[in-house]
């Protein structure tokens, strides 16, 4: 079989045995929608049903993506899509965020998430501490999260 990725220029040449290979296939279509490539794995937020909801994208069911939540998968249009770091996914994972909340807000939130954890804050060395990270933005939750790196 060749396999063609999507980021060589050069086919790469390997033995896959054509029982898993056909398990395995790809359609043109899904392999050339660049954005649908882009999201495969990423971090990201939308909106619904008068929420936000962070999680990572885990796959594809016809046109629309398959968003990992906290402890369901939902289908979410590409389009409705807004990537974001995935530390700040993990962080608000669990986050009950409200459509209260403007978009405005919430990118906001996710900034001041991301400087604290790379910058610091008011002067404060940047941290790793997740209660300083989330301190007065939102309720720290003590949890263990799954995440797939893109890599993998």
């Amino acid at each position: 079989v060749t396999v063609r990725s999507l980021d060589l220029d050069d086919p790469v040449t390997c033995e896959i045995d054509i029982d898993i290979a056909r398990t395995l296939t790809v359609t043109k279509v899904e392999a050339t929608r660049t954005r649908v490539r882009q999201l495969m794995r990423q971090a990201a937020w939308t909106e619904s049903a008068s929420r936000f909801w962070h999680g990572q994208v885990v796959g594809m069911e016809g046109r629309l993506a398959r968003l990992q939540l906290e402890d369901r998968v939902v289908l979410v249009e590409p389009a409705r899509l807004t990537p974001v770091a995935p530390v700040v996914a993990l962080l608000l994972l669990r986050v009950p965020l409200h459509a209260a909340m403007t978009r405005d807000g919430l990118t906001d939130m996710q900034t001041t998430i991301l400087d604290r954890i790379l910058d610091g804050s008011a002067g404060s060395p940047a941290s790793n501490a997740i209660p300083a990270i989330l301190d007065g933005l939102t309720v720290h939750f003590a949890c263990s999260m799954r995440w797939t790196t893109p890599s993998q």
